[in-house]
């Protein structure tokens, strides 16, 4: 059975041929309505989570809506912020990371090596900072805090003076601008990687040998006990343990061979 219309026309022709009825209209208006609804409804919901969490992008707010309970799809949650206005601002960027430069580009100075070793003790986590001569394996600071300075005096007053190439590795602690402006007073600082030649291996060494033969053995318990045994550790390695890169001579040694040779030529 074919139903027609109040003109005469079948329905079935009226929907080929894209007419639309008096009944087709209402029913489109009520599914409008209802539209139009669950978009008041999906606008109160998404306000009532950015009015609570201003800085909540559309990720954070579609899952806090799911905890709710509110069917609203990811993507719809992110149109609806950008045409409510309520996305937040953008996140500050990065600062890009220094680049890694080769040994055939590091500047001219002596070469000193900054790392932080951490360590959890009884009374907290300590980071201790190590600073390495690298010509000579000298250790010429260590200290529960910043030595950088330390160390370049340390030199200085041995009459090794000059601009520092101070390596480290891109950590916070060593691109911060404090850091930073402490490396321009005294030289120039790059960053190095563990694996490169003449990188910063040569300071990771140090920082093992200072645990598994020093903090390890001297069962260190707190931060008291980590400042104690600094001292005694400069001394052992600098002045007992012998380096194969030196040919197994002392850093002490080579340090003081290398200062007599320097007071020497200057009052020839």
């Amino acid at each position: 059975m074919i139903e027609t219309t109040n003109d005469g026309r079948s329905r079935d022709s009226c929907a080929w041929w894209g007419h639309r009825t008096g009944d087709d209209y209402l029913q489109g208006g009520a599914r409008r309505e209802q539209r139009g609804a669950l978009q008041s409804q999906a606008v109160t919901a998404i306000l009532g989570v950015a009015g609570a969490q201003p800085t909540y992008g559309y990720r954070r707010t579609y899952h806090r809506l799911r905890q709710q309970h509110i069917g609203i799809g990811r993507e719809r949650v992110r149109r609806l912020l950008g045409v409510l206005g309520l996305r937040p601002p953008p996140l500050k960027k990065k600062r890009p990371a220094p680049a890694v430069l080769a040994e055939r580009d590091w500047p001219e100075g002596r070469r000193l090596q900054i790392d932080a070793t951490r360590f959890r003790l009884d009374d907290g986590v300590a980071w201790v900072y190590l600073v390495e001569d690298v010509k000579t394996r000298q250790c010429v600071a260590a200290s529960a805090a910043a030595t950088l300075l330390h160390g370049h005096r340390q030199l200085s007053a041995l009459g090794l003076v000059g601009p520092r190439v101070v390596q480290s590795d891109a950590g916070s602690d060593f691109t911060s601008g404090h850091f930073q402006q402490v490396c321009q007073i005294i030289g120039q600082w790059v960053r190095c990687r563990v694996a490169q030649i003449g990188g910063m291996g040569i300071l990771e060494r140090l920082n093992r040998t200072f645990k598994h033969e020093f903090v390890f053995r001297h069962e260190v318990n707190t931060l008291a006990d980590l400042r104690a045994l600094l001292p005694a550790f400069q001394r052992w390695y600098n002045e007992q343990r012998l380096h194969s890169h030196l040919a197994y001579h002392t850093s002490a040694s080579v340090l003081a061979d290398e200062v007599a040779a320097m007071l020497s030529y200057s009052q020839s």
